[in-house]
This record gives structure tokens, C-alpha cells and sequence, in this order.
């Protein structure tokens, strides 16, 4: 993989981690702004979409997986 697409997976990937933030680990102006980031229709360089066409991912696989509801069995490990 080449250094650009590494570094644009780490973003997009850093993305939806700040995005699906809990607690006070991050402010919440982090996670809208990854949201935002995230859902954003703009294809300009830099963009969400320039980033998924760049290492060659579908955004709107991404999106799909992110509204998914948590897996319930993992709920349930976090709160033994």
C-alpha cells in the first residue's frame, strides 16, 4: 500500500473512532466534527470521499456499518 493510502486509512479509521467516542475521552465538538466529516457529500480533496476513493473503499459501506445498532453481545461483555 502506498504511504498516501496508509496515512488516509489511519484518518478515515481515527475518524470513526472519534466519532463513535464515549465518556470524556473526547470533546464532543471531536465527535461532530468526525461525524460531520464522516457524512459530508463534498468530494474535494481531503474529503471523506476523496480519502475512500483514494484507498479505493466504498464510503457508503462504511456509512451502512456505522448506523448499524452495537452488536448486543459485545454490550453485554462491557457491563460483566
Amino acid at each position: 500500500m502506498l504511504p498516501e493510502a496508509q496515512l488516509w486509512t489511519h484518518v478515515i479509521i481515527q475518524a470513526i473512532r472519534d466519532s463513535e467516542a464515549r465518556g470524556l475521552s473526547k470533546a464532543p465538538s471531536d465527535k461532530r466534527y468526525a461525524k460531520h466529516w464522516l457524512a459530508s457529500s463534498n468530494d474535494e480533496v481531503g474529503s471523506f470521499l476523496w480519502a475512500c476513493q483514494l484507498i479505493n473503499v466504498d464510503p457508503y459501506f462504511i456509512r451502512s456499518a456505522l448506523m448499524k445498532p452495537e452488536n448486543p453481545r459485545k454490550r453485554l461483555r462491557r457491563s460483566s
